[in-house]
């Protein structure tokens, strides 16, 4: 996601309006102050979807009506992985869930992962090499 100065007009309406620092809504936001001072400042020419995915709830009342493009480009994968991010669980456990948003990821562009079966019908000359070994 573009960091433009609709966002950074954003950013920084709602320092104002709820009277936080960037240093707070980093805090608020599990970030450095140093990541969302760069937003507000305009120094940070890219926010990634995970972070946007974070931002975004709490600057949308102050961006433009017509700014209706940013949350399409938020899958619900990088929402949940966002989510899994916030929630106070163990390394292992956020690890696993990640691995397995990855793999919902994959299926959901590649489609399921194929048997073995499946490989040899789909690729004659593995079943060639098969009777070699």
């Amino acid at each position: 996601m573009k960091n433009t100065r609709q966002i950074q007009r954003a950013v920084n309406d709602y320092l104002v309006s709820t009277g936080n620092s960037a240093a707070s809504l980093a805090v608020i936001l599990g970030l450095s102050n140093a990541t969302t001072a760069r937003w507000a400042n305009g120094q940070a020419k890219e926010i990634s979807n995970k972070l946007w995915a974070k931002l975004y709830p709490h600057i949308k009342p102050f961006l433009p009506p017509d700014f209706d493009k940013a949350p399409l480009e938020i899958t619900p994968l990088e929402r949940l992985e966002a989510a899994i991010d916030e929630y106070p669980i163990s390394k292992e456990n956020k690890r696993e869930a990640l691995r397995y948003i990855r793999e919902l990821e994959l299926n959901e562009k590649y489609g399921p992962p194929m048997e073995k079966e499946d490989i040899r019908d789909e690729y004659p000359t593995m079943k060639a090499k098969e009777k070699l070994a």
